[in-house]
Formats: structure tokens, C-alpha cells, sequence
């Protein structure tokens, strides 16, 4: 049976939903269904999750810009000019380099052209201010989150498994099953391992061993 986001939701004597699942009435599968998908979310990167967008530096001003809302982590940013790729830094490198362009003590930054970003304060950081607009080419890694107006995702098309043991761990979380909580989490984690090595290749071939209950 496919998994849906309202089938998870389903009353307990509904087959496949959550309440079935573990057996118990009394819980809450929309927020379940959320901590346990902002969990595989935080470990996941395959190939599904993999995104392209556009962002745009404003010039004489920005030295930051939005990410786009179901942002995770970036993969590359590419420039203008056939500049290549911006090299990805921390936060403490991005704003050591940004001393480097500062044109008075309250650091304020000359126009110059980027070499580095980071991310940080929830925006795309750069290292100095665009000399004129800049639109940069970001890939990155997102989210794709269930709800009543998106009732499937690459999560219940091609791993079900890991999103119906994770809603499973969290489910037993809240009903403070601490034994069978553990139990799950440990085949989430398989399960995630599992799937980045096949989306990774380098491991392809490779044993591994994952736990069936």
C-alpha cells in the first residue's frame, strides 16, 4: 500500500496510519510526521534532495541574500564573468575576510568582487559588497515536506522504509517507550546511512549490515 500523508494520519483502525502503526490513539501524527521528517532532513542527502535556484546580491549595498525557504545545505554557487565557483567558508573565515574590504572601523565593505560565501543568520553571506547586481547559480540540498496539499514525497516513492521508521521513532518518543524509541531510531539511522552510501557511489559494492525487526 502507498504511503500518503493522510493515510499516516489516519484514525487507529485505519491500515498504515501512524495511530496503527504503534498501536495507540493517542498521539499526535501531524507533528510526529513533521519531527520525524525534519530528522531524516538533518542526515538524508540523495539525489532527490539535490536543487538548483538562482540568488541575487544587490549592488553598492548587500553583502548578504535570501535562501531559498526550503534550503538545507549548499552544494555550489557560481558567479558571473566565468569566475568560477565562490569557495564555501565558516562564518568566523567569511568575516575575517571581510575585514580585508572594510573601508571604516564599524566595518562597513567597498565594492569588490566576491570570492567567498557562507551561510549564516539564515542568508547567503558574501565576502564584500557586488560591485553591480549579481544573480548567482546555487545548488543546493532541500526539503520537500509532506502536508495535506503535498501528499507524497521522494520520501514515501522511494524510501518509505526510512520515513515509516522515523515517524515510528518519534511516535514512541511521546509515548515515552524509550526501549522501542531506541529500537527505531537505530534503523533510521541504518536505513539513512544506507541510502546516502547509495547516492554517494564511492562505497558502491560495499557489505553493510542493517537491522530487520
Amino acid at each position: 500500500m502507498a504511503v500518503t500523508y493522510s493515510g499516516l494520519l489516519g484514525g487507529k483502525t485505519v491500515a498504515g496510519s501512524l495511530k496503527n502503526l504503534v498501536n495507540y490513539e493517542r498521539i499526535d501524527p501531524a507533528t510526529t510526521i513533521t519531527e520525524a521528517e525534519a530528522y531524516i532532513f538533518g542526515a538524508l542527502r540523495v539525489r532527490e534532495m539535490r536543487k538548483v535556484t538562482t540568488i541575487t546580491q544587490t549592488a553598492g549595498t548587500s553583502k548578504d541574500a535570501s535562501l531559498p525557504s526550503d534550503f538545507l545545505d549548499p552544494i555550489l554557487v557560481v558567479g558571473y564573468r566565468n569566475l568560477g565557483p565562490l569557495q564555501n567558508s565558516t562564518m568566523e573565515e567569511l568575516i575575517g575576510r571581510r575585514r580585508i574590504y572594510a573601508e571604516a572601523e564599524d566595518g562597513t565593505l567597498e565594492e569588490s568582487t566576491q570570492a567567498y560565501f557562507a551561510i549564516f543568520n539564515d542568508k547567503i553571506n558574501f565576502d564584500c559588497v557586488a560591485e553591480e547586481t549579481v544573480t548567482y547559480t546555487m545548488a543546493y540540498y532541500g526539503s520537500n515536506a509532506l502536508s495535506l496539499t503535498n501528499e507524497t514525497n521522494f520520501l514515501t516513492i522511494r524510501y518509505p522504509s526510512i520515513l515509516l521508521a522515523a515517524v515510528r521513532y518519534y511516535a514512541y518518543l511521546h509515548m515515552e517507550n524509550d526501549t522501542e524509541a531506541g529500537n527505531w531510531k537505530k534503523i533510521t539511522d541504518e536505513l539513512i546511512a544506507r541510502a546516502n552510501i547509495e547516492t554517494d557511489f564511492t562505497l558502491r559494492g560495499a557489505d553493510f549490515m542493517v537491522t530487520v525487526r
